[in-house]
C-alpha cells in the first residue's frame, strides 16, 4: 500500500489490525466478516510491526517472549532471521525503558522477532523498515517475502523496484 501523507494508509492498517471496527465495505478472516471475528481471533492471527514499535524495559528474551515460554534456541532464531545477530547470544542484555539504548532500527526488528517466533498468517508493515539503512531494510523485506504461507502487507511511502517486483499487487490511495 503507496500514498502520500493523509491518504488513508494507517487507517486501513487500523482495520487490518483489528483495532478501527467502524467502518463500510466488507473485510473476511477466514470467510467470516471481520466485525464478527473475536479480537482474539485477530490478534492470533495478524503481526503489526509499527514505524515505532514499543520496547519494553527488561531483557531480550522478555521482550521476545512476552509472557510467553521461548526456548532460547527459538528466541535465538527469531533474533537471527529479524537481522539482530548481535543479541542472538545476549539474551539476557537489559534494555532500557522504552528501548532507549536501542536504536530505532534494531526497536523494529526486534518487534519483527516477536511476531516471527509466534508464526503469525498475516504481517502487517507499516513502514516498520523505515529506520534502517536501505540494504537492512532490503535483506529484512525480502525475508519477510519469503516465508511460506503468510500474507503480507506493507505500507510504505518508498517502494523499491527490487522488492515491488516480488509483490502480487500494489494499492495506491490517492
Amino acid at each position: 500500500i503507496v500514498g502520500n501523507s493523509g491518504t488513508g494508509k494507517s487507517t486501513l492498517m487500523n482495520i487490518l489490525n483489528g483495532t478501527l471496527t467502524n467502518y463500510s465495505g466488507t473485510l473476511t478472516l477466514d470467510g467470516e466478516d471481520y466485525r464478527n471475528t473475536p479480537i482474539d481471533k485477530i490478534l492470533s492471527a495478524v503481526l503489526h510491526i509499527e514505524q515505532t514499535p514499543y520496547i519494553f524495559k527488561g531483557t531480550v528474551r522478555d521482550n521476545i517472549q512476552l509472557n510467553n515460554n521461548f526456548t532460547d534456541l527459538e528466541i535465538k532464531k527469531a533474533l537471527i532471521d529479524s537481522g539482530l545477530e548481535e543479541y542472538s547470544e545476549q539474551l539476557d542484555f537489559e534494555i532500557s525503558e522504552l528501548g532507549s539504548n536501542v536504536s530505532g532500527g534494531q526497536k523494529q526488528r526486534f518487534s519483527l522477532a516477536r511476531g516471527l517466533i509466534r508464526n503469525k498468517q498475516i504481517i502487517l508493515l507499516d513502514e516498520s523498515t523505515s529506520n534502517l539503512d536501505k540494504t537492512t531494510a532490503s535483506n529484512i523485506e525480502n525475508f519477510i517475502l519469503d516465508i511460506p504461507n503468510v500474507t503480507v502487507i506493507m505500507i510504505t511511502h518508498h517502494l523499491s523496484e527490487k522488492i515491488k517486483d516480488r509483490l502480487d499487487g500494489i494499492l495506491e490511495l490517492s
